[in-house]
């Protein structure tokens, strides 16, 4: 996986970060280039893992959440797992989304 980029893929990361939704069309735009190179682009950064997945920001007031925690968990003693998930199932107030990675 090349691990250099040039100032047009950086570019295309950094207005991807402000809005992962912005149609290539605008991008191309942007850039001053045409659609099939941001194109080809994206999907090579997709590719070579630069851009892991799209996310959607949420709104803690909106959901009516004070706190909003990202965490990620690593276990050692993966015989311990059933537990975990129970420790997590019982906080208090809390939407859990889990995701195994």
């Amino acid at each position: 996986m090349p691990n250099s980029l040039d100032d047009t893929d950086v570019a295309i990361l950094n207005l991807l970060q402000e809005d992962c939704r912005i149609p290539h069309k605008h991008l191309a735009s942007t850039l001053l280039t045409s659609i099939t190179p941001i194109h080809r682009r994206i999907r090579r950064l997709v590719r070579d893992g630069f851009i892991r997945k799209y996310v959607a920001m949420i709104d803690p007031e909106k959901v009516d959440r004070a706190l909003v925690a990202y965490t990620h968990i690593k276990l050692k003693d993966h015989s311990q797992i059933a537990l975990t998930w129970a420790v997590i199932a019982n906080l208090q107030s809390s939407r859990c989304l889990c995701y195994r990675t």
